[in-house]
């Protein structure tokens, strides 16, 4: 608890951004060159690729805090890999379902990763788009509302692409595409093995057990 509220690690999580930002127009500054063969925007998407996959667990640090300051922020660490309904997705729909069949989050005893990939992919996709849908409805707002979180991240997302497509040109589609999708498989890859085979089991009265440290391939150790 000390250390969570230490103000140091949150700066530091906040400072990944700015640096990732820089990172990412600096790399679509690269592959706009008529000197930048394909193979080296696509080599190049999968180095930004594995920075925007960590910017992921960036996101989700600032996801799981409460003011709105730190949920913008959290999207805008999404935005290069278009993965924004995972700031929804994730503390609202993956901590209540960890570990169960029901969350698309949660690998299943011998599902492989390219099975696992599609299907955490959409289905994490089509909870959050229900997860948001209830709570606009709650609030007597229709989906299509601007106070839809998930339309502000994509559309933040779709601005970002845009304008880096704008400013660089077309040359740079190679590098975008390679980046967001690499980045999104490295993050899931992560999830793919943080509840492998694990499995919360149901009490008398229909309801999961709390989830627990054993239902996690986790350490808090330091050192392993």
């Amino acid at each position: 608890k000390q250390l969570e509220n230490d103000p140091y690690y949150a700066r530091l999580v906040k400072t990944f951004i700015p640096l990732q930002y820089i990172a990412n127009v600096y790399a679509c500054y690269l592959t706009s060159r008529k000197q930048t063969s394909f193979l080296d925007k696509i080599l190049l998407g999968i180095s930004m690729g594995a920075i925007n996959g960590i910017a992921v667990n960036t996101a989700h640090e600032l996801s799981h805090k409460q003011g709105r300051i730190d949920h913008l922020l959290s999207h805008l660490a999404l935005v290069p890999t278009g993965y924004n309904h995972f700031r929804i997705e994730h503390p609202y729909g993956h901590h209540k379902r960890a570990a169960t069949p029901e969350d698309p989050a949660s690998s299943q005893m011998g599902e492989t990763f390219y099975e696992f990939w599609p299907r955490t992919v959409f289905g994490s996709l089509k909870s959050a788009i229900e997860i948001e849908t209830t709570r606009l409805k709650r609030k007597g707002k229709k989906f299509w509302s601007k106070e839809n979180e998930l339309l502000q991240g994509w559309g933040m997302s779709a601005a970002f692409h845009s304008s880096m497509l704008g400013i660089f040109g077309k040359g740079t589609l190679p590098y975008l595409v390679t980046q967001a999708f690499y980045g999104i498989s490295l993050f899931e890859i992560i999830n793919y093995i943080e509840h492998y085979g694990l499995l919360r089991q149901k009490k008398e009265n229909g309801q999961y057990e709390r989830t627990m440290p054993e239902h996690s391939w986790n350490n808090n150790n330091i050192v392993t």
